[in-house]
């Protein structure tokens, strides 16, 4: 039992960094056309990695169909894991 606790931790863990190609997706270039707007929104508020946008917000709307859909996906079999 504990050997498997472990096991799906582990299997957890690695699909955190599958779903972590958000930085890939939300690069500093990607993110820099929505700063003058951030920054009306939130003066002097860093906002940086696409968050809290996790696949369907307000960056993804501008995101190539390609890169959405190769977040979305990694965002969910990570929370498949989460939720389960």
């Amino acid at each position: 039992v504990v050997l498997s606790m472990v096991a799906l931790s582990v299997e957890c863990f690695a699909m955190g960094f599958v779903a972590g190609s958000k930085r890939k997706v939300y690069s500093k270039e990607f993110m820099q056309q929505f700063e003058d707007e951030h920054q009306r929104a939130h003066p002097g508020q860093k906002f940086e990695d696409g968050y809290p946008d996790n696949g369907n917000g307000w960056y993804s709307r501008k995101l190539p169909y390609a890169d959405w859909f190769a977040m979305a996906c990694g965002q969910r079999a990570h929370y498949n894991f989460i939720e389960s």
